[in-house]
This record gives C-alpha cells, sequence and structure tokens, in this order.
C-alpha cells in the first residue's frame, strides 16, 4: 500500500482532499475499498462502479457502488482526478475512454491490459505478478547482511 499512496501523493497535490473512483468491485476492488486508505486522510475513495445489479445501490466500506451507466456523470459531478482500475481485460480500454472523457487525471491500473491514453493523464501499470516476482529475486539476490 505505500506504493499507492507514493502514487497520489506524486500525482495530485495533497494539501487537499483527492477523491478517487474505483472501477470493478470484485475481490480486489472490494479489498481497496474496505481499507479506503485510513492512514491517509488525503486520499479517499468516493464511489465505485460495477456492473453487477447485486452491488449496485449498494456501499462497502462506507463506498456507494453506481452502475457503470453513470460513470462520466458520477466522475464528473464528484470532481473525481484519479481512479483505480480492476475490472477484466476485454472492457478495459472502453471504461478508460469514457474516463479520459470524464476528465480523469490519473489512473492505477490493475488490469493485464495496456491501456492507452492521452499524454495529459498520467497511468500506472500495476503487475502484481511481476511485483511479486521482483521481490522474490531481491530476497534470493540481495540478503540482507547479518
Amino acid at each position: 500500500m505505500n506504493y499507492l499512496l507514493g502514487f497520489f501523493r506524486k500525482t495530485l497535490d495533497q494539501d487537499e482532499l483527492t477523491k478517487v473512483a474505483l472501477i470493478g468491485v470484485g475481490n480486489l476492488g472490494t479489498a481497496f475499498l474496505n481499507y479506503n486508505f485510513l492512514k491517509n486522510n488525503n486520499t479517499k475513495i468516493e464511489v465505485a462502479f460495477d456492473v453487477d445489479e447485486s452491488k449496485v445501490g449498494t456501499k462497502i466500506g462506507d463506498v456507494p457502488v453506481h452502475h457503470m451507466d453513470d460513470l462520466e456523470e458520477v466522475i464528473i459531478n464528484n470532481n473525481i482526478q484519479v481512479a483505480i482500475l480492476t475490472v477484466p481485460a476485454p472492457p478495459a480500454q472502453a471504461i478508460t475512454d469514457r474516463m479520459v472523457n470524464a476528465k480523469i487525471k490519473g489512473i492505477l491500473n490493475f488490469t493485464p491490459a495496456r491501456l492507452t491514453v492521452p499524454a495529459s493523464i498520467r497511468i500506472h501499470h500495476i503487475d502484481l505478478a511481476v511485483e511479486l516476482q521482483s521481490l522474490v529475486y531481491f530476497l534470493k539476490n540481495y540478503p540482507e547482511e547479518m
């Protein structure tokens, strides 16, 4: 989570609240909603989006879940500037295009898709498998000196 907090600090001025949208309320998305950056009072997941009718209209970790059909309207009306994308790969680019139209400034991409955005938008791709492999590599090759 330290990496995520660093991403938000670098992406936006942290003197004011940064409102975040979470796109995709599956296992990973639900974990983010329940955590919701409690240690960093300047970053808050404000809204979430999904297509699952059983989740739409509910709250998870006090965050309201909206239908994907309302993405642009809710993002614009709530002045959301950053999004966390945790959807399956196939719809990821189309959803990203919609976020671009809604004036999102930064995207943290947890999908395997490599997304295309205008140069004015900051995007960070997070591949958990690569991060884990990197950790294992450093543990094996740079053991702590005793």
